[in-house]
């Protein structure tokens, strides 16, 4: 798996991360499940502003964790944040669905997305998920989560 940050040097993430028998097993029965819905799912590779959507759809959302240094954070900025919390609330007034996951803490810090969402009073799904094998630093607490309008 490659990734780059906003240099555009390799930034490969911590821990074990290959192509193996396992790998092709797990990818090869989520395409066989997958199929069955071909007719009802749609995916999309542009920015999400760009994107409409009525009230039949349900959207998932998984943004960069704006709060981790994951590679593939290198182009999304904390305004980004803000930008996805506008459309998904003017989305949900227009009768949208959407589920919404991240890390609401990592390493003590915060997401302005999530964080807002909650105060707003969407439903938060907990996570229980325990990251300390891959964790290289900080307090190794990640707390992740899921926020959903429904």
């Amino acid at each position: 798996m490659m990734r780059f940050n906003q240099k555009f040097k390799f930034n490969q993430t911590y821990g074990n991360r290959g192509w193996n028998q396992n790998t092709d097993k797990k990818v090869n029965n989520f395409i066989t499940h997958i199929r069955q819905y071909k007719n009802k799912i749609e995916y999309s590779s542009t920015h999400f502003e760009n994107l409409n959507f009525n009230e039949n759809h349900m959207l998932y959302v998984d943004p960069p964790y704006s709060n981790t240094e994951a590679g593939y954070n290198a182009f999304w900025k904390k305004d980004d944040d803000l930008k996805l919390y506008d459309w998904l609330v003017d989305n949900d007034k227009n009768g949208l669905s959407f589920v919404v996951s991240g890390t609401l803490i990592h390493d003590g810090k915060s997401c302005v997305l999530l964080d807002k969402l909650i105060s707003d009073g969407y439903n938060l799904v907990e996570l229980d998920f325990d990251y300390n094998k891959v964790s290289r630093k900080g307090d190794k607490i990640t707390k992740e989560i899921l926020i959903k309008n429904y």
